[in-house]
């Protein structure tokens, strides 16, 4: 959930439907913060914040944070109950440019299955669409997995990073220089030694095979979405597309995607 930045627009939404929103942050066996505080503090504040801003939409808003495993538990035995009315939303966002923290794929991974198989158990015969992924990857590794050697896989990585730099230059005033400097050393630097990008090749080789979006079909993004993008974004060196499928939308710097977000459900 990190800072729950991301959460402030769905909230609006939901309050407007006049909805009660859960949200269930995953409370994973290794965690730790950039700041050394306690996660459970971080966590804390953040849900503190989140119900704040509910509260001023009128929204009641629930947020806990619990195990993978419990959470499959809480799922299942709402659903044997002859529950399982709920909409559920699998949010999850990896190597943003603004995030520190990132876990390995392998975690990844076992999250996006989870969370295939709870849609699955909690569709019924009245629908097959109780739910949805959404997972937004700013991560360049995963689109070079099938390079044909640890070259192209680092001038690959190295284009993406070049791509992120000049969009942060682009933006900042001349007297932040030292701001802008801090802010490359924090978030772009880390992930472009040549031996970080090895261990990262690596983990990409070990894990092309593994197909995570088997059993889903894209859930298309419809055009006033990627309109609302493009007012985002406006007139600038930034764009914004769909991809092939319909169901991936791309920000890019000048032809070079940042950041890739997909949405999927279960088949039909």
């Amino acid at each position: 959930m990190g800072e729950g930045v991301q959460l402030s627009q769905l909230i609006e939404a939901v309050a407007q439907r006049h909805k009660t929103l859960k949200v269930t942050a995953i409370k994973w066996d290794v965690e730790e913060t950039e700041d050394g505080a306690p996660p459970q503090w971080r966590f804390e504040e953040t849900k503190r914040q989140l119900q704040h801003h509910a509260r001023s939409f009128g929204l009641n808003l629930k947020v806990e944070d619990v195990a993978i495993e419990d959470l499959v538990s809480e799922v299942k035995k709402a659903n044997k109950r002859g529950g399982g009315r709920e909409f559920l939303a699998f949010n999850c966002m990896v190597g943003l440019p603004h995030m520190r923290r990132r876990r390995s794929r392998g975690l990844i991974l076992e999250f996006l299955r989870l969370a295939k198989d709870l849609l699955a158990s909690s569709a019924n015969y009245k629908t097959s669409n109780r739910g949805i992924i959404t997972f937004g990857d700013g991560d360049a590794g995963a689109k070079l997995g099938n390079s044909s050697s640890f070259s192209s896989f680092f001038d690959g990585y190295l284009a993406h990073y070049q791509a992120l730099l000049e969009s942060i230059e682009s933006n900042f005033p001349s007297h932040l220089a030292e701001a802008r400097m801090v802010i490359e050393l924090m978030f772009v630097a880390p992930y472009v030694s040549s031996q970080a990008l090895f261990q990262k090749w690596n983990e990409v080789r070990e894990e092309c095979h593994l197909q995570p979006w088997f059993g889903l079909e894209g859930k298309r993004l419809s055009r006033e979405s990627l309109m609302e993008a493009k007012e985002m974004v406006g007139e600038s060196s930034y764009g914004v597309r769909i991809g092939q499928n319909g169901n991936e939308m791309a920000l890019e710097w000048e032809g070079t995607p940042l950041v890739r977000v997909s949405t999927w459900t279960n088949q039909s």
